[in-house]
């Protein structure tokens, strides 16, 4: 659900029709909608500055999942609703993801493009 104003949080999550809601605000926006939410006894996730998270599968091709995960982590890093910041991986395939992304990430070139 978006908010564009105070007002509309309020409202919404003071309702007796609303319950969960979901966002991913700012952080201030994030503690005003928690703030209402339990103040009306409502459970609401607020995924403050939009974490966005992969999910890594044991059948993932090592060399192109781990080239796209560096590509969003260094990549977007300035814009928080595409950076990704959190992956976690399948055990059986973890050792090589974790290989593959640290000699990608040795090739970043660090500084002013």
């Amino acid at each position: 659900m978006v908010w564009r104003t105070c007002c509309a949080v309020n409202s919404t999550l003071s309702s007796s029709w609303s319950s969960l809601k979901r966002t991913a605000p700012t952080q201030e926006v994030g503690r005003h909608v928690y703030a209402i939410a339990a103040a009306h006894g409502k459970r609401v996730q607020c995924l403050t500055e939009a974490k966005n998270h992969a999910l890594v599968l044991r059948d993932a091709p090592i060399g192109a999942t781990t080239q796209r995960i560096i590509n969003s982590a260094f990549g977007c890093a300035g814009e928080r609703c595409m950076a990704l910041p959190a992956i976690a991986v399948e055990q059986p395939i973890a050792d090589d993801i974790v290989a593959a992304i640290v000699e990608l990430a040795k090739r970043r070139r660090l500084g002013p493009a």
